[in-house]
């Protein structure tokens, strides 16, 4: 017996949450680090690192195209964007 393809899962859509997920986190530790003034748990909250693409440029004469994508992590944001992965991969 002939069994039917399994429908293949969109791309966009885990990705675009991802992204979400780990700017709630951002979010979430930038608002525990400003609570918190000084101390270990301020820098855990609050260090980073930037993650993505400098600014591109592509000029065709009279139009000039420019891109950048940056996206600073940190520790809330690597844990929210792990959480969500756990739970998608259940899902």
């Amino acid at each position: 017996m002939i069994s039917e393809p399994k429908p293949q899962k969109s791309f966009f859509f885990p990705f675009m949450f991802f992204l979400i997920a780990a700017a709630i986190g951002n979010l979430i530790g930038g608002l525990f680090g400003t609570l918190i003034t000084g101390g270990i748990l301020h820098e855990i909250f609050t260090a980073g690192f930037p993650l993505g693409i400098d600014k591109m440029a592509l000029s065709l004469g009279t139009w000039n195209f420019e891109f950048a994508f940056k996206f600073d992590l940190n520790f809330f944001g690597l844990l929210f964007m792990f959480i969500f992965v756990v739970i998608y991969k259940k899902v």
